[in-house]
């Protein structure tokens, strides 16, 4: 509905544990594959080995057919990781561990930020949906906390123990 009245997406699939957004807004269809060749992983993998240079972003991002407008996906695993799946686990691994970088460690949280952030500063989006893992996890924390949203949304199942894990997050 943003796209179609003009917004300019971008839709981050950060629960890394069970990747879907990008799959069911890019499509891995043979004749009309928009998945991009890396994904989220990707880019916490090679960020904490020496960093994403900027023209690199662009293998990051496929254009949705899911609606008219523009809706740009950052999945959490692109065509490289779907081709060679065995490197799934171990890029998630080295994904989810801090970096060390020029002004100290960097935590998931501040990787994630700078993430969106170049991505946002590339583009200009007008509105940045992420889709976090359900429940308590680091990168739903850092989700949450680490990434500076001027408004928040969050949606759950109507369950007793969604409206606890968010007592805990929110206070």
């Amino acid at each position: 509905d943003l796209a179609r009245h003009g917004r300019k997406v971008l839709c981050v699939d950060l629960d890394l544990e069970a990747p879907g957004v990008g799959s069911m807004l890019l499509g891995e269809r043979p004749d009309d594959d928009r998945r991009p060749k890396y994904g989220v992983l990707d880019y916490l993998v090679e960020n904490g080995l020496g960093g994403v240079e900027d023209e690199e972003l662009f293998d990051h991002i496929g254009i949705s057919h899911f609606a008219n407008g523009l809706i740009h996906v950052l999945p959490a695993v692109g065509r490289v990781t779907d081709l060679h799946p065995a490197n799934m686990v171990g890029k998630l691994s080295r994904a989810l561990t801090e970096n060390i970088g020029p002004n100290g460690r960097n935590s998931i949280a501040v990787q994630i930020r700078g993430m969106v952030d170049r991505f946002v500063d590339r583009d200009e989006y007008d509105v940045v949906l992420l889709d976090a893992r359900a429940g308590i996890s680091e990168t739903t924390a850092s989700t949450w906390l680490g990434v500076g949203a001027r408004k928040l949304f969050l949606f759950g199942v109507d369950q007793p123990h969604t409206f606890q894990g968010y007592r805990y997050i929110l206070g």
